[in-house]
C-alpha cells in the first residue's frame, strides 16, 4: 500500500512592535515622528502596507517590499496641528496573511 504524506505549513500576519513618537508634547506646525518594528518569521511577512494612523484614519502608506527579517523599522514624520490634540496613532500593517495594529 503506498501512501503520500502532506505537510500543512500555517503562515502568520506579522506583527507590530515598539511603537513610539519622538515627543508627546509638542507646538503646533512641529514635526514628530511614529516610529515601529514590523516583526514576522516566515515568507508570508513580506510584501507589506504599512500605515500610519492619527485617531484611526490613515495619514501615510507606505508598501515595503524587501528587508530583513525578523525586523523592519519603519516611521514617518508629521507635521502637527490644532486637531491632533488628543489624537491617538498606531502602526497598521497589512499582508496576505492578515492585518495588525
Amino acid at each position: 500500500v503506498a501512501s503520500n504524506a502532506f505537510t500543512t505549513v500555517i503562515k502568520s500576519p506579522p506583527t507590530v512592535s515598539g511603537v513610539t513618537i519622538s515627543s508627546t508634547t509638542v507646538c503646533k506646525g512641529d514635526p514628530f515622528t511614529i516610529s515601529g518594528s514590523i516583526t514576522g518569521t516566515d515568507a508570508c511577512t513580506l510584501p507589506a502596507t504599512v500605515q500610519f494612523l492619527r485617531g484611526g484614519t490613515v495619514i501615510n502608506s507606505q508598501t515595503i517590499t524587501s528587508g530583513t527579517i525578523p525586523s523592519i523599522n519603519v516611521s514617518y514624520s508629521y507635521n502637527t496641528s490644532v486637531a491632533d490634540n488628543g489624537q491617538t496613532f498606531q502602526i497598521r500593517v497589512t499582508n496576505s496573511c492578515g492585518t495588525v495594529t
